[in-house]
């Protein structure tokens, strides 16, 4: 009975320890995000950007001021919402998936990009745009992606099983397919005088043309 008396108690000092904004407590000390070279990702479809516009938020474990605090996201950081219930906003961070609130947190427009296509023969996906970045998976030469986002010069693309970035210098922007216009009939061979003819000159006043060599 004690141990659930003080559990109870523990979450009760949780709960009102949250600010109405569920933003981290000043106090506390600065969230360092800890990434590990085996992250396991969850295979879903975004369903739009989010950027951070207060200090510091909380990710916590359900879309509730009361549930447990897991991480912490910063003021400027965007992140992909996979999925939403009221004003909560379910993100990945890290090797962490949980809930924000969505009131200290800005919709970013999703830009229309052109569908990009692979030219390298193996062409790596990482966590973030940047070549020090883990790999969290690869792509192979023809595969074809409609990127989310452009950063210096790497796009975010979703490969079905993860989200993450692949570096501009090895894809290829796919132009629209034009229609296949009928080729046009060629023009008949120009009346000119074969190469080995000699050019004559009519000497009578009037000279018939026959159909064959012969006055018959």
């Amino acid at each position: 009975m004690k141990g659930k008396v003080l559990i109870l108690a523990s979450g009760m000092l949780v709960f009102f320890a949250a600010s109405d904004g569920d933003i981290k407590d000043q106090s506390q000390n600065k969230f360092k995000e800890i990434l590990s070279p085996n992250i396991s990702y969850a295979a879903a479809s975004s369903i739009k950007d989010v950027k951070v516009t207060t200090g510091v938020l909380n990710v916590r474990t359900s879309p509730t001021t009361s549930s447990k605090r897991i991480s912490q996201v910063k003021i400027g950081q965007v992140y992909t919402v996979y999925e939403q219930k009221g004003s909560w906003y379910k993100i990945k961070v890290g090797n962490t998936i949980g809930w924000i609130h969505g009131d200290y947190v800005t919709t970013i427009a999703n830009k229309n990009y052109e569908e990009i296509r692979v030219t390298a023969t193996s062409l790596n996906v990482r966590l973030k745009a940047s070549t020090n970045s883990y790999r969290i998976s690869g792509v192979t030469k023809g595969q074809k992606f409609k990127p989310l986002a452009e950063a210096n010069g790497w796009y975010k693309i979703n490969t079905g099983k993860v989200t993450g970035w692949v570096h501009g210098g090895y894809v290829e922007k796919v132009s629209a397919s034009k229609p296949t216009l009928p080729k046009p009939t060629p023009p008949p061979k120009p009346d000119v005088p074969d190469s080995s003819s000699t050019e004559i000159k009519i000497t009578a006043t009037r000279l018939n043309v026959r159909s064959s060599n012969t006055t018959k």
